[in-house]
């Protein structure tokens, strides 16, 4: 009759290699080694404390969809080299060029949306000008009476605070 049951099969493969390292070097099984299998990456608090981000951090970039974590069996986001070195090329990015993770979070949607680049590159291009039935001398007023509109109705429709 073996030692090992037969359901646990990966459980026993690592117990005999134990039993077999213990009796190999020891000769003392009263000694429990155990041996864990490796990480596939890092937690995101690990992550955190190696690269110098927060952990609520780590959670807005890949919001914003710049990096991408995998998950573990349960769910944690596990961050492996890849990722590590995106977030620290990211941080040397936004520090070379005095930018916002925001602008970063923005380039990317622009680089994924053809309609969303073709819009604001329009607008880049657009010049300022005066609707047909204004006149000059009434442009300034029209447009300040246009924003503040707009300002009334998005409070309006705001929830009160």
């Amino acid at each position: 009759m073996s030692r090992f049951s037969p359901q646990w099969p990966l459980l026993n493969e690592s117990r005999r290699k134990v039993v077999e390292a213990s009796a190999a070097w020891a000769k003392n099984l009263d000694t429990i080694v155990v041996m864990l299998p490796a990480m596939d990456g890092l937690t995101i608090n690990q992550a955190a404390q190696t690269t110098g981000w927060s952990p609520r951090m780590l959670r807005y970039v890949e919001r914003a969809g710049l990096i991408s974590a995998e998950r573990s069996p349960s769910g944690y986001r596990l961050y492996g080299p890849a990722q590590l070195q995106r977030l620290r090329t990211l941080k040397e990015l936004l520090a070379r060029f005095d930018i916002a993770l925001s602008d970063v979070a923005f380039a990317a949607r622009m680089a994924r949306s053809e309609e969303l680049e073709r819009s604001v590159q329009s607008w880049l291009a657009a010049e300022p000008r005066r609707p047909e039935h204004v006149s000059t001398e009434d442009w300034l007023r029209f447009e300040q009476e246009k924003h503040q509109k707009l300002l009334a109705a998005v409070t309006a429709s705001s929830p009160a605070a």
